[in-house]
C-alpha cells in the first residue's frame, strides 16, 4: 500500500439550518465540523506547487457553499452528502472521515455536543 499523508481541518464553524425540530428550520445554530482527509504521498520531490496536492482553502469554500445550499432533517444525511461531494470535487482526496457536531439543539439538558461520525472512501 502506498504512503498516504493527511489533511485535517478542526472545528470548522458555520451556522445553517438542519435539524428535526421547528426551532431549528427557522432559528439555525452553529455545527462545528472535523475533518480528515487521506490523500495520495506528497513529497518534496514533486514540487511545492499547491496543484500537487489539495489546497485546504477550496475545500474550506466548498464545504461552506454545500453545507448551507441545503436543508437537512438529519445531520447524519448532511454528513453523508458533504462526504460524498467532497469525494466528487476532489480527486485527490480518496478518504474523508467527517465528525459533525450540533453544539446548541434547542433541548434542555447540558452537554457540549451530539455528534456523528461518517467515513467515505473512493471506489
Amino acid at each position: 500500500m502506498a504512503n498516504t499523508n493527511k489533511l485535517i481541518i478542526k472545528d470548522l464553524k458555520i451556522y445553517a439550518y438542519h435539524g428535526d425540530l421547528s426551532e431549528e428550520k427557522t432559528l439555525g445554530q452553529f455545527f462545528l465540523l472535523d475533518f480528515v482527509f487521506s490523500l495520495r504521498d506528497f513529497t518534496y520531490l514533486d514540487g511545492e506547487e499547491i496543484e500537487n496536492t489539495v489546497d485546504y482553502v477550496k475545500i474550506i469554500k466548498h464545504v461552506k457553499k454545500k453545507f448551507t445550499e441545503r436543508n437537512f432533517n438529519l445531520i447524519e444525511s448532511a454528513a453523508s452528502y458533504l462526504c460524498d461531494s467532497i469525494l466528487k470535487s476532489f480527486p485527490k482526496i480518496f478518504k474523508v472521515e467527517l465528525t459533525l457536531k450540533k453544539t446548541s439543539p434547542p433541548i434542555d439538558a447540558i452537554f457540549n455536543y451530539v455528534a456523528v461520525e461518517i467515513v467515505r472512501e473512493r471506489k
